[in-house]
């Protein structure tokens, strides 16, 4: 996973549009876009939006035309993009970063978490009172997913300031703390791994698992969650080929378009979890 850092300068005495293309991995996808301009009027920084990709273009050859700065990416094939930024004033400076993965602290917890790329994988630290009740506090490093899914992904390892932290990947309707969701979580040994789900806005969540549970075994536990329409379905495995069910729960209305990610809590609101994702694409 990455986070690009590119940065563009204008050398001359007139205003030029920089066009950039660069490769990223094939299951790339860029979620969220700083811009940031420094230049003789001083720094501003400008958080782009992920829009059609017509709609896209029509926005930034209509402010490059009336002469402002401005940013477009582009996606041309599966592991090629195309930066092109407008109007870079004469001796300014302008840094452009492209996230893979939108860090998110849903429910506000007191401490803040993080999700970092890394070699072949996401580290991902979160706090919170827990992912669970009514309301949840946890890291969310997710990306915008459209229609059905089936991914899984390899967690290396977690810290555990509390036996009941969860780590694993999670599909939310919204980013609100009381939102509807299905999720495939790993947990200390004491735990092993289980599936839970909220059905309602602001509803109790509920946890599910084998009548046996099913262990953690680290670094090879491996989580899978898959969407089918409305219904999500939590899977556990100690070798990513061999699948054990764990959950499901069907959320009636679900749209098309979610968040899919990883979540992270230390179930502690004064103390942190950190996992390490690794391995992470479709099933």
């Amino acid at each position: 996973r990455v986070t690009l850092v590119q940065q563009f300068q204008n050398p001359y005495r007139v205003p030029i549009e920089a066009v950039y293309t660069f490769p990223l991995g094939e299951r790339g996808a860029v979620d969220r876009m700083k811009m940031v301009v420094h230049g003789p009027s001083g720094d501003r920084t400008v958080v782009g939006q992920v829009k059609e990709r017509s709609l896209a273009r029509f926005i930034y050859e209509a402010a490059r035309d009336q002469g402002y700065v401005a940013s477009l990416l582009e996606q041309e094939r599966p592991n090629i993009f195309t930066q092109s930024v407008a109007n870079i004033e004469p001796g300014s400076t302008i840094s452009f970063t492209a996230f893979e993965y939108v860090p998110q602290d849903v429910g506000s917890p007191v401490l803040g978490g993080t999700t970092v790329s890394v070699p072949g994988g996401v580290d991902v630290t979160g706090a919170g009172k827990t992912i669970g009740g009514a309301s949840d506090q946890f890291q969310f490093g997710y990306q915008e997913r459209t229609g059905d899914f089936d991914v899984q992904v390899r967690v290396a390892g977690v810290t555990v300031p509390d036996p009941y932290l969860r780590a694993g990947l999670m599909l939310r309707e919204t980013l609100d703390a009381n939102a509807r969701f299905g999720a495939v979580f790993a947990s200390s040994p004491q735990r092993g791994c289980f599936f839970e789900s909220r059905g309602t806005v602001a509803g109790q969540a509920v946890v599910t698992g084998p009548e046996t549970g099913f262990p953690v075994n680290y670094p090879y536990t491996w989580l899978r969650l898959q969407r089918a329409g409305a219904t999500l379905t939590g899977y556990g495995s100690l070798n990513g080929v061999t699948w054990t069910a764990l959950g499901n729960v069907s959320l009636g209305g679900l749209p098309a378009k979610v968040f899919l990610g990883f979540g992270v809590t230390g179930d502690n609101a004064a103390a942190s979890a950190t996992a390490r994702f690794r391995d992470f694409g479709p099933t």
